[in-house]
């Protein structure tokens, strides 16, 4: 009985760490910045020492998760509200010409995420609002 249960097992497990790669990266970096702002509290310390370890568990390495989800970033639109955050937009999008990180499928999605989307705090003091 135990050799039937293997398979689903493997298949059970697969599962985990697709699903798994796309959020443990980036709740891995929110609790680094947590951990950081919170001058490194037990909690925040103990907590990301267990992410980081469930990580290990599945297989999943913090650089190259890290390179992937930067990666897939790019080809949407960094505006949170914008269609075209979480589908591929028809055309090119166009990168912050401050940071080089944000990208965005027209104007006033930049402007919308500069004024009120947090664009203008990350990018930094790189260029004037």
């Amino acid at each position: 009985m135990a050799r039937s249960r293997k398979p689903l097992a493997r298949e059970f497990y697969a599962g985990l760490q697709a699903r798994a790669r796309e959020d443990w990266w980036p709740c891995l970096a929110r609790l680094q910045v947590a951990k950081y702002r919170s001058n490194g509290s037990k909690p925040y310390s103990l907590l990301l020492e267990h992410w980081t370890e469930l990580g290990a568990v599945l297989d999943l390495d913090e650089e190259k998760e890290r390179k992937r989800h930067r990666k897939e970033e790019r080809v949407f639109c960094s505006w949170p509200q914008c269609e075209f955050n979480t589908k591929r937009p028809p055309s090119k999008l166009s990168t912050c010409q401050g940071c080089g990180e944000a990208q965005y499928c027209g104007k006033t999605c930049q402007k919308s995420d500069w004024n009120s989307g947090g664009h203008k705090k990350r990018c930094g003091t790189r260029i004037k609002g």
